[in-house]
């Protein structure tokens, strides 16, 4: 194997690690968001009962900001379409 060979097939693994880098890091933010979730639905549960599919796919598609901004407000809040910020 040439020079210019075992240049690109460094290249190519050097890209392979940090995509398998790349990939896990966003696994394990994933499933930590997933268990924040998961946490947040357990709290407004027992607050509200259980919670219709567009409370679950509101909190599915939050931040970790809105789903801190949640758990600090669930307590005071008169509704959940309140919490949520949804008109019924």
């Amino acid at each position: 194997m040439g020079y210019a060979e075992q240049l690109i097939q460094q290249g190519i693994e050097i890209g392979e690690r940090r995509g398998v880098e790349i990939g896990e890091r966003r696994g394990l933010e994933r499933g930590e968001h997933n268990g924040r979730v998961a946490q947040v639905v357990e709290l407004l549960t027992d607050r509200f009962g259980p919670l219709p599919s567009w409370a679950f796919e509101h909190l599915q598609g939050a931040d970790n900001d809105e789903l801190r901004r949640v758990v600090r407000a669930h307590l005071g809040a008169p509704s959940l379409e309140s919490l949520l910020e949804r008109s019924s």
